[in-house]
């Protein structure tokens, strides 16, 4: 979340909560304590004064933190709950649960508003997109997902990872994300494209957050190998310039043109410009 005041750190079936405005070795932090097992993720809501935390109790708990007091609980998962996101703007959570369900909340919580059901292994990470218009979602099978939740539109899956997926990040803006795996392998991705744009290797094991920052040019990473990584990010996200009613067979470059001669099966060749998708000629 922007400009929190504190910070979090799970302690079996405790969190800590600890202020970055105190000095150091006088911190006391605020212990939240009502799972009834592991702590298996937790967030703050907006300025920090709120949080939710998920477990394998198989409850999301929304929480006062300066009172140390739960104000919420709810228990419509059937599993123990992995992973949670909530939106920048502080009004809605996604959780990921064991169960194979993603449930999308209003902030204050209610009941769920939706249910998304996940075919195959469990969530393990999941990430709102910056628009709040879809949420991303890795499974333990490796498979990405980027379910809408304005629409009724389909889910997209894309492949890549042959590992648990163990985290996601979005870009600030909706032009791009990153998943990793248990195995130590970043993706970067276009919401654009189906397969991935950039493959980072350099952990040796789990990695488990990722984050853009200094302007969505680096991706900085954390992993089970102790190593923290900031990755300079050289490649641009993909865009989506036109849809063609038949495959493509052939595209060359026109050097120092920015165009491109498409040809496509049972229709003229195109030139199209790259960098605004325009038809420019049909031959």
């Amino acid at each position: 979340m922007h400009g929190l005041p504190a910070c979090v750190r799970s302690i079996g079936i405790f969190i800590a909560v600890f202020s970055a405005a105190a000095t150091a070795g006088a911190q006391q932090p605020v212990v939240l304590g009502e799972h009834s097992g592991a702590v298996m993720a937790a967030g703050f809501v907006t300025d920090g004064s709120r949080a939710v935390t998920v477990g394998s109790d198989q409850r999301v708990l929304f929480w006062d933190v300066s009172a140390g007091r739960v104000l919420q609980t709810f228990t419509q998962h059937t599993g123990p709950i992995y992973t949670l996101a909530v939106s920048a703007d502080g009004q809605t959570l996604a959780t990921g649960s064991q169960d194979n369900s993603l449930r999308v909340w209003d902030l204050p919580l209610r009941l769920p508003i939706r249910r998304h059901t996940e075919p195959g292994p469990p969530i393990t990470s999941l990430a709102l997109a910056p628009d709040g218009f879809s949420v991303l979602t890795t499974a333990a099978s490796g498979a990405v997902r980027s379910c809408p939740l304005t629409t009724s539109a389909t889910a997209v899956t894309r492949t890549g990872h042959t590992s648990e997926g163990s985290a996601v990040a979005w870009r600030s803006d909706p032009g791009g994300f990153a998943t990793a795996d248990a195995s130590g392998l970043i993706y970067l991705w276009s919401p654009d494209l189906d397969t991935p744009l950039a493959k980072l290797i350099g952990h040796a094991g789990r990695i488990g957050q990722m984050l853009f920052i200094q302007g969505n040019q680096q991706l900085f990473s954390i992993g089970d190998d102790r190593l923290r990584r900031s990755w300079q990010l050289p490649v641009p996200p993909g865009r989506l310039l036109l849809t063609l009613d038949a495959a493509a067979d052939h595209c060359e470059l026109i050097p120092g043109q920015n165009m491109a001669l498409l040809a496509a099966a049972g229709r003229q060749p195109l030139l199209i410009n790259l960098q605004t998708g325009d038809r420019t000629r049909e031959f």
